[in-house]
């Protein structure tokens, strides 16, 4: 599943192109939130089993979708942050009452004090990190703000992945160091030409492309496995049915139409129209 997530890009035909375009996205300021969006569409194309495909760029919907991303990773990263504010309170206190010799005492306290604080803000900052991207999931997989608050379920599925995800974040550490030393060398060189310096803007943006697909298939994979193990294996004992039915659709998702008949369960939200 880790090494899929690195390959994942490249499973698509066009991939060439789309590093392209997400280059030059992920390289402007602001902009560049759409590619947060984007990794939100991977996350439903891979939770309903799609692979091989890299969503299409949607820049004003993948832009809003990645505005709604932000608010998550804040609205979880609330308590850390609070935390880390009420330590740095202390800090400043303890410092400041340590420069007294009547209060030096009380000051040596409250930074022992502040070092709980950062060991607490540490210890939230690995669970942010490994709950986050299953809140993330469940919204992508709802298209509900309201289901980020699913305690439940969320930490249901987090029991079932939690070492998982922490290998990625370390893996994925480790490679996105190695990818920038790469990149910073060779966006030196480029910078000593002038002309060049949009050029290694671009690889940087690129980078930032494709990290957010390797996290979003990454993110898509894992909520995969952690609902079959929650709700059970996935795999149904029977299907039974009491009328012959037939839908027509317009379209398959990006593959040939397959063989009647057809057994279709889907995972995400799709627009479902169809006529008799």
């Amino acid at each position: 599943m880790i090494s899929e997530s690195f390959k994942y890009l490249f499973n698509d035909e066009n991939w060439k192109k789309k590093l392209a375009i997400g280059g030059i996205i992920g390289a402007i300021p602001i902009l560049n939130l759409a590619l947060y969006g984007y990794m939100v569409d991977i996350i439903k194309l891979v939770s309903g089993g799609f692979e091989n495909k890299l969503p299409e760029f949607n820049i004003v919907n993948q832009f809003i979708g990645g505005i709604i991303g932000i608010v998550i990773i804040l609205i979880y990263a609330i308590i850390p942050i609070i935390i880390l504010i009420i330590g740095y309170v202390f800090l400043g206190g303890g410092f400041l009452l340590i420069l007294d010799d009547r209060t030096a005492g009380l000051g040596v306290m409250m930074m022992l004090i502040f070092i709980l604080f950062l060991i607490f803000y540490i210890l939230c900052l690995i669970i942010f990190a490994l709950i986050t991207p299953i809140a993330l999931s469940h919204y992508a997989n709802t298209g509900k703000l309201s289901s980020i608050f699913e305690f439940r379920t969320i930490f249901d599925i987090l029991k079932k992945t939690w070492l998982d995800i922490l290998i990625f974040n370390i893996i994925l550490t480790i490679v996105v160091v190695i990818l920038e030393i790469i990149l910073y060398i060779v966006a030196f060189i480029f910078a000593m030409t002038v002309i060049l310096i949009p050029v290694a803007i671009w690889i940087f943006g690129m980078l930032l492309y494709y990290i957010h697909t390797v996290l979003g298939y990454f993110y898509g994979k894992i909520y995969l496995k952690g609902t079959i193990d929650f709700f059970g294996s996935g795999d149904p004992a029977y299907v039974d049915y009491y009328w012959n039915y037939v839908s027509v659709i317009d379209a398959w998702p990006y593959q040939a139409i397959p063989q009647l008949p057809i057994v279709s369960v889907m995972k995400v939200n799709a627009d479902r129209k169809g006529f008799q």
